[in-house]
């Protein structure tokens, strides 16, 4: 893969982490943001190597992380099975607070923060 065609899925992925973090700002109920943050964001296929980086780094950090989800059924099978457009993870709330950090260090940003998830009335 050329350089050139590298940077399109990642030019992409940073228009639409701007725009998420426009929807996430809008004053709605915190299930509208998520229904129309599906409709405005479609994250590029991740690679292999680019989830074997990020849990390097989670773990460099002193963040246990769980891996769930696609790429969770494919760790335990020890082969893909189909590409992922997300990493989904369960972190030590304890251990919350350093993983922002060490995935800025890769170019993360925390665009979808809910300072009180599930709170009543929303």
């Amino acid at each position: 893969m050329s350089p050139r065609s590298e940077e399109l899925p990642r030019r992409r992925t940073r228009i639409a982490d701007r725009i998420n973090a426009l929807v996430w700002r809008l004053p709605a109920p915190r299930r509208a943001r998520a229904l129309l943050s599906q409709l405005v964001y479609r994250n590029p296929s991740i690679q292999p190597e680019r989830v074997i980086e990020t849990l390097l780094a989670l773990d460099l950090a002193g963040v246990a992380v769980i891996v769930i989800g696609g790429w969770g059924i494919d760790a335990l099978l020890g082969r893909q099975l189909r590409s992922h457009s997300d990493l989904d993870l369960i972190v030590d709330q304890r251990q919350f607070d350093r993983a922002p950090g060490a995935l800025r260090g890769l170019g993360f940003t925390l665009w979808n923060h809910d300072p009180a998830p599930g709170a009543i009335g929303e």
